[in-house]
Parts: structure tokens; C-alpha cells; sequence
């Protein structure tokens, strides 16, 4: 299981209900029709609670077959969760690490002693498909901010892709919740805070298990 922390915890993956901050639901392929690609990942969701306003970058990992081709992400889009409200993106970049983590505070994301995650920028980066053994998925980094409080989500993210100079697009169901509270409170209102965000993230779960693109991916 993954820790809890006094601002959040990370939710990677989907069941009938999220217990403990995660759960499990069957990897995912999905892959547009003409393109040579095929993207596979298990659909998930993180989820983070901090202070309104604060921005929070999220993972998607991008695990490609066959091996042995080069493709250019181009452009990065929000996939709406239905009865949630759809933060504002700040953009996408790739991660240059051995040890991703799941969701980081600001854009471009920062580590917790505030130093910047190194990264490619989408326009500079050309990614190979296949995961040889010695080397993590592909991990692309995506900034979410809201202006409110409450909650905020997204199923995912929309990546149109080059391979061989012909564009393509694919849903990436690494999907996010971005809960915002108020900036100074009691106890008392501290646990109904953290009480509505658990509510939330249950809530976004089952949302995203009902997505015809989750579904028709699992095969369910």
C-alpha cells in the first residue's frame, strides 16, 4: 500500500471502491486504428488534497509495442470525468528519472525538497517504443491547477502522437483528483475536509470504471 500524508495520498489504480488510498484494476490497451502503436497501462487514478490555488503535476506512463519505433508526442489534452469539474492544464513534460512518482506539487513538478524533477519538453523529445528490462515506462508529466475550492478531475489525458511523419491519437486512462481546502481550519473542520475528499476520491473511481473508452480497453 502507499503512505498517507497530511496533505494527500496517491490512489494508482481502480476497483469497486478505494480502500486505503489504492486498488487494482486489469492493465488497459488501447490503440488508434492505422497507427503501429499500441499504448498498454493499468487505468488509475492519483489523487492529491492540498491549498486551493496550489498547482500538482500527475503521471501518465506510456508502455508502447511493437518495440523498435520512434514517436513524437505533439500535443496533450484533458480527458473529462463525468459529475467532476475539469481543472485548468498548464502543460506536459516528460520526466527524466529511474524513480517517477505518481503526482508531484507544481508545474513543472518539483521534488519535496522544492528542487525541480528534471525533464524533456515535449518539442525536444523523441521517445522509443518497448520497455527493454533495465529501463521504467515512459513517464509523462501533466500540471493541473483549480481556482476553488473542492474538488477537480480529469480521466486522463488525450496524446496526439508522429510516428513516420503520420499523426495519431490515443486516451491515456491515468486519470487525476485535485481536492483544494481552505487555507486555515479548525480540527474539526480539517476532518470533514479530509472526510469530503475520500468521498470524492470513491466517487472518482466509480466514474471512471463506467467510461465506455475504460471499459471497451478491459474488455468488460
Amino acid at each position: 500500500m502507499l503512505p498517507r500524508s497530511r496533505r494527500g495520498r496517491q490512489a494508482v489504480a481502480l476497483a469497486a471502491a478505494v480502500v486505503a488510498g489504492a486498488a487494482i484494476l486489469v492493465g488497459v490497451e488501447v490503440g488508434t486504428s492505422g497507427s503501429p502503436l499500441k499504448f498498454t497501462s493499468g487505468a488509475g487514478l492519483a489523487s492529491q488534497a492540498t491549498r486551493v490555488g496550489q498547482p500538482v503535476s500527475y503521471a501518465a506512463f506510456l508502455a508502447t509495442h511493437p518495440p523498435g519505433y520512434s514517436y513524437q508526442v505533439t500535443h496533450v489534452s484533458l480527458i473529462p470525468l463525468p459529475g467532476f469539474r475539469a481543472p485548468r492544464m498548464l502543460g506536459a513534460v516528460f520526466l527524466r528519472t529511474k524513480a517517477p512518482p505518481l503526482q508531484a506539487f507544481g508545474y513543472p513538478p518539483l521534488e519535496l525538497n522544492g528542487t525541480p524533477w528534471p525533464v524533456y519538453p515535449l518539442g525536444r523529445y523523441k521517445a522509443r517504443s518497448g520497455t527493454p528490462p533495465h529501463r521504467p515506462e515512459l513517464v509523462l508529466m501533466y500540471g493541473l491547477r483549480g481556482s476553488q475550492l473542492g474538488g477537480y478531475a480529469t480521466a486522463g489525458i488525450r496524446i496526439s502522437y508522429v510516428v513516420a511523419q503520420r499523426s495519431y491519437t490515443t486516451d491515456i486512462y491515468n486519470g487525476a483528483l485535485l481536492f483544494y481546502y481552505p487555507r486555515h481550519q479548525t480540527r474539526a473542520q480539517n476532518r470533514e475536509s479530509m472526510a469530503q475528499y475520500s468521498r470524492m476520491e470513491n466517487r472518482a473511481a466509480t466514474a471512471m470504471q463506467k467510461l465506455p473508452g475504460v471499459k471497451a480497453a478491459s474488455g468488460k
